[in-house]
């Protein structure tokens, strides 16, 4: 019984944090304030010092940071090639 409580605790809490997310995704339609929201929000659920948004550019195939919080100021230029 007191594992049965356990799990349903852990999917309640999974599901709290979901909607909490998807609530400040939704608090804005600009892409890049809704990255910085889901960042802010990534890094305080996971109690995380820092946290990114990396996506892939198309146009040169690098890496690149979108969105950050902790990080240092010169992260944000940071490029990576995938291989």
């Amino acid at each position: 019984m007191i594992d049965d409580y356990e799990k349903l605790k852990a999917r309640y809490e999974r599901l709290k944090l979901l909607y909490q997310v998807g609530s400040v995704i939704h608090s804005t339609l600009e892409p890049q304030p809704a990255l910085l929201l889901i960042v802010r929000e990534a890094a305080r659920l996971m109690d995380a010092s820092s946290c990114s948004v990396v996506l892939l550019n198309p146009t040169n195939g690098f890496l690149e940071i979108q969105a950050s919080q902790g990080l240092p100021d010169k992260a944000e230029s940071l490029r990576l090639h995938i291989g």
